[in-house]
């Protein structure tokens, strides 16, 4: 397997040269998509030719990026790309165990695996199954397959953020491969900016099988993200609604529990509300593309 890693970029702390650096030691080349159009990194510090580097000088969002980093690892005819945000705590262990995991299931025919996503209040992943085959993963820390890619074809720029990553998973699906989850092997994910808080659904106090008390995680986004975040699930849900049923009703529910959320415990609650109605209104007007705020 011949490995390579693509970092996407937007105005990043200085913490992430340091990142990049441990990378260089278990890839054989690092594509760095620079989206950032106020905040940039100097480089000049680590001397090396594993490293491609390109500036955007705006932010033509996270599938532009992603298909300029898969490209040039298709002209350089690697194999698999790894995905990475500048957020996540990738780390050797994780390259290593998804590839031998890889070498070993040569029958599954996965288009993508990734690790298991840890994310602040998600799932415990000691309980679940050595590995799952998913709907669609985070793209942070995934095995992109490059046969796949050049035959599913690019990411959907017109997305922009915001379900770039399910939506390039349900296509992959329609293609043939799978999407596999590795839960042995987790990496640290930034969601937002998380907080639990404690819910109660009143419909459930007279029933027996469901609970009334539960715990509630908002991820506390911005109202920018938000906006692309209905516009998008309603958009490649509706798109994939067919093949991909159950799809459609988690992001509708996702959803709903989105404006919850807001209402309940997240602060700029009339901003976000506004945006996430914009979103709403631009999916059912067929808008895609970077929304000027």
């Amino acid at each position: 397997m011949k490995t390579a890693a693509t970092i996407i970029l937007y105005n990043p702390n200085i913490e992430v040269l340091e990142r990049i650096r441990q990378y260089l030691h278990f890839v054989k080349k690092i594509y760095i998509i620079d989206n950032s159009d106020s905040v940039f990194l100097d480089f000049s510090g680590i001397k090396t030719d594993k490293i491609e580097y390109i500036r955007n000088n705006n932010n033509y969002g996270i599938a532009f990026a992603l298909n300029q980093g898969a490209d040039m690892a298709v002209k350089d005819k690697f194999d698999w790309l790894v995905t990475l945000d500048q957020d996540s705590l990738f780390n050797e262990e994780i390259l290593k165990y998804l590839t031998v995991f890889i070498k070993s299931h040569k029958e599954i025919n996965a288009g993508i695996v990734s690790p298991f996503h840890e994310i602040l209040f998600g799932k415990d992943y000691t309980k679940l199954l050595d590995y799952s085959e998913e709907e669609e993963v985070m793209t942070s820390g995934n095995l992109l397959n490059l046969k796949a890619f050049k035959q599913a074809g690019p990411f959907m720029s017109e997305l922009f953020i915001d379900s770039v990553d399910h939506e390039y998973c349900l296509r992959l699906q329609t293609f043939g491969y799978k999407i596999i989850k590795v839960n042995k092997i987790p990496l640290k994910h930034n969601l937002g900016n998380r907080t639990v808080h404690f819910w109660m659904n009143p419909f459930n106090i007279f029933s027996k099988k469901r609970t009334v008390f539960k715990t509630v995680a908002a991820n506390n986004h911005n109202h920018i993200r938000k906006y692309y975040m209905v516009r998008n699930r309603l958009y490649v849900s509706s798109l994939y609604k067919e093949a991909f049923p159950s799809y459609r009703e988690k992001m509708i529910k996702s959803l709903l529990e989105e404006v919850r959320n807001v209402i309940m415990y997240e602060d700029h609650k009339i901003l976000k509300l506004k945006s996430m109605l914009a979103g709403y209104l631009d999916y059912r007007k067929g808008r895609l593309g970077k929304k000027e705020f």
